[in-house]
């Protein structure tokens, strides 16, 4: 995907020692996919937005329309990647080795895929309750073999 190119080099050159993190932690590529759909979904709703305040609904002629459309998509794709490809810079006069305050947005995303596992571990649990037969049934099906 274009959008995971774009993360992946912005992240590399703004921010080397978040990207060395991600990587070493082997959760590079999931945050670099992460934030392409984040991306992606920003450019589509604010693209719409833009569409309609240009009139793209009201407009019955079709070539206006795609117009509308693609002027709304450039306009949308640029205000979010200006907004989204923006990781903290390192200070150079700083070690590399030094743990400084973590990136927000890597705290995020450390924050979410915890919930998720949590999440993850609540769904696994309620489909063993679910599923796994009770202590009377075990208790039967033994005494019938």
């Amino acid at each position: 995907m274009p959008n995971e190119k774009l993360v992946r080099q912005a992240l590399k050159e703004k921010s080397p020692t978040l990207y060395r993190r991600l990587a070493e932690s082997g959760e590079l590529d999931e945050f670099v996919t992460t934030r392409a759909e984040e991306i992606s979904d920003a450019v589509g709703t604010l693209t719409m937005e833009i569409a309609a305040k240009n009139g793209a609904n009201k407009t019955t002629d079709y070539m206006e329309k795609v117009g509308i459309l693609n002027m709304a998509q450039s306009q949308a794709r640029e205000i979010v990647l200006a907004e989204m490809l923006e990781f903290p810079q390192d200070d150079p006069e700083t070690d590399l080795e030094e743990e400084g305050p973590m990136d927000p947005f890597y705290q995020l995303y450390l924050d979410i895929c915890a919930l998720r596992r949590e999440i993850d571990d609540l769904h696994q649990r309620r489909l063993d309750e679910t599923y796994s037969p009770s202590p009377d049934e075990t208790a039967s099906s033994q005494k019938k073999t």
